[in-house]
């Protein structure tokens, strides 16, 4: 049996490269702006996570190797979003309602 390889050209990746560039430069071009909080949406995103994983668990039950590896997994993504969090700008507005 032969097995062909398939060699990625330059073309490929800088056409990776762009689509990157400008998905970020979107994103971050929205993150400038000053929106409100709305702290009665913010369970919303770690519960849809919370669902997958979940079902993942449940679907695809990891080996001992692979619990360890998740625990280490939530480890430094709570770090990294506790870091995060102190990071974070929050501006309150001394005029509620407006």
């Amino acid at each position: 049996m032969q097995v062909h390889q398939v060699q990625a050209s330059w073309q490929q990746y800088a056409i990776m490269a762009v689509v990157f560039v400008i998905v970020f430069a979107i994103r971050g071009r929205s993150l400038m702006r000053v929106r409100p909080l709305k702290v009665e949406q913010l369970w919303i995103v770690p519960a849809i996570y919370a669902v997958v994983v979940a079902y993942l668990f449940v679907r695809f039950p990891p080996t001992p190797l692979g619990w360890g590896v998740a625990m280490l997994g939530l480890v430094i993504g709570g770090a990294i979003g506790w870091q995060r969090g102190k990071t974070m700008r929050i501006h309150i507005d001394p005029r509620p309602g407006c």
